[in-house]
Order: C-alpha cells, then sequence, then structure tokens
C-alpha cells in the first residue's frame, strides 16, 4: 500500500486520531471508522484486501507520504491514540524505552530487579539498549535502583525514556 491508495481509502482527523474509510468497500461503508482492536487489544488494525495493518502506521502514511522507518510510538502509551499530535516515527530501542514496567515485573519499577545474593535482597537496575541488557549496579532499595535506571534512561532515550 502506498500514500497515493491511503488517501484514497482513508479520511484522517488529526485531532482526534480517527481513520475513517472514505469509500464503501467489502463490510466497510463510507464514513465509518476504520479498524478494530487487534486480539491483545493494544493497538487498532485495518484490514484490507486479505492483509492487515496497524492503523498507526497507516496514519503516519497518510500524514508523512511515507512508512514510519522502522516503528511509530504513541508518546502517551495508548496504542489506540491515534492523534498525530501522540505519534512519533521511532526505532525499535526508543520504542522499548517508552514503555511502561512489565505487568510480571515485581517490584512495580520499570528497570528494577529483585534478586537474592548470599542469603540477602537486593535489588538491581538494568536497561536495554539496541536489544542488549546493561546491568547499571546492585542497590539496598528498590526506589535507588530504580532512580539509577531513570538516570540511564534519560541519557539513553531523552524523550523516549518513560518511568
Amino acid at each position: 500500500m502506498d500514500a497515493q491508495l491511503v488517501k484514497e481509502l482513508f479520511d484522517y482527523d488529526p485531532e482526534t486520531g480517527i481513520l475513517r474509510w472514505r469509500i464503501s468497500i467489502s463490510c466497510h461503508k463510507r464514513g465509518s471508522v476504520a479498524g478494530s482492536r487487534k486480539s491483545n487489544g493494544r493497538y487498532l488494525e485495518v484490514r484490507y484486501k486479505g492483509g492487515w495493518f496497524l492503523a498507526h502506521r497507516l496514519i503516519f502514511l497518510w500524514m508523512t507520504g511515507r512508512w514510519p522507518e522502522p516503528e511509530t510510538d504513541h508518546l502517551d502509551l495508548d496504542g489506540v491514540n491515534n492523534r498525530w499530535c501522540n505519534l512519533r516515527e521511532s526505532t525499535k530501542s526508543q520504542n522499548a524505552a517508552n514503555r511502561a514496567a512489565f505487568r510480571t515485573n515485581r517490584t512495580g519499577l520499570k528497570g528494577v530487579v529483585n534478586v537474592v545474593r548470599d542469603g540477602k535482597a537486593k535489588f538491581e537496575a538494568r536497561i536495554r539498549i539496541d536489544g542488549k541488557q546493561k546491568h547499571l549496579g546492585r542497590f539496598e532499595t528498590a526506589q535507588e535502583a530504580h532512580a539509577a535506571y531513570v538516570t540511564a534512561a534519560k541519557r539513553f532515550f531523552g524523550d523516549f525514556a518513560h518511568s
């Protein structure tokens, strides 16, 4: 799909983030909202001619005339908030930096892991940069480890850092 086809198929409102079908096609009526939540519920995806397209990537193409390279990031972490002011092009590493702590994180703090060494609990700070994990140190409290993560995230990811 190219920019010309996207403009022919869809209308987009940058203020609301809503992508609508410009024409009636298949089961989609003109003016209806394009896309539905993916099975994981995190993003909207649009079906066209047997293919699935992430709505935020189509919107980036619609707005700029080119596909985002390599990814599109949602500033507020809400994958269905496709207002133009909430979208930005990012690398995979930047996109991963702008993510909340995983639900499985026992400390609840991004970049912090609880480890037991010599029978004593400590907290390690870790950060992933370009797919490689970097150890930031071992600390007495989770808050100290998190502070080390926040400092490193700001240094490596700037505006993409999310803690």
